[in-house]
């Protein structure tokens, strides 16, 4: 007698990690850095206008699109540049099962992050920061923050002086960083509310292939394919239209 045929094994949906992301669900660590940063009214507007910012909600679009993208993360190790508070890390770590780090100039993010037993990191993006210097990641990811770029002086408290956007070779520089953060294979993915500011060309040659970019160029995937040229040469570009909100750190908010 043939036993009967088993049944075929029923795939596991890749989006079952992050439903909670996708909805507006009550968040400790969210309501934390919202009374303390926001409410509180004790910072500067730019740091209540970041962490305002810094929600699974604002992300939601964004992070529909990692997970499409890239496919499930559970276990892999995701880095986010200019992480402002760490909300987002915090909701991928807790509810996504992910090994996310963030990296953030201002010290009051990061320590207020630490003592919630989110991982960040202080740091700007002019050089790799010391602890990640090796360290390969899954997935590297910016959102509203490539195209706010901003020369900042960590001061003597760990606090930040904004001092004036980058000029681009300044911002090449930070691409360089974004490469050498970002191992070959690995994915790199980018939101911004205006232009992101680098040619085509100029991420080839930082060692990146592009999978994907919108119309707007306001959203675009790479895909880390060879080592970033010694020098990366200086694409001629057209004005970019005007950029609106704050300034961002080097290792400001996303």
């Amino acid at each position: 007698m043939t036993p009967p045929a088993a049944a075929p094994r029923e795939k596991e949906d890749p989006w079952k990690p992050i439903q909670h992301l996708l909805e507006p669900l009550p968040s400790y660590y969210h309501d934390a850095v919202l009374d303390e940063f926001v409410r509180s009214e004790r910072y500067p507007e730019s740091i209540a206008y970041t962490a305002a910012d810094n929600s699974p909600q604002a992300y939601q679009k964004f992070l529909w699109n990692l997970y499409r993208l890239v496919g499930d993360l559970r276990g892999k190790r995701v880095l986010e540049l200019g992480s402002g508070p760490g909300v987002v890390v915090e909701a991928l770590r807790r509810l996504g099962g992910v090994e996310a780090v963030g990296v953030e100039a201002d010290l009051r993010f990061v320590e207020f992050a630490r003592a919630h037993e989110v991982p960040l990191i202080q740091g700007t993006l002019e050089v790799v920061p010391g602890e990640l210097a090796g360290k390969p990641f899954d997935l590297t990811f910016s959102h509203w923050f490539l195209d706010a770029l901003a020369k900042v002086e960590i001061q003597s408290d760990g606090t930040v002086r904004y001092e004036r956007r980058l000029n681009h070779i300044e911002e090449l520089q930070v691409l360089k960083t974004l490469a050498a953060l970002t191992p070959p294979g690995a994915w790199s993915i980018h939101a911004t509310r205006g232009r992101i500011p680098f040619k085509d060309e100029e991420f080839r040659q930082a060692g990146f292939e592009i999978i994907e970019v919108n119309e707007e160029h306001t959203f675009i995937v790479l895909r880390k394919t060879a080592p970033p040229a010694d020098t990366l040469r200086v694409e001629p570009s057209t004005p970019a239209p005007a950029k609106t909100g704050p300034a961002r750190a080097l290792g400001g908010a996303g």
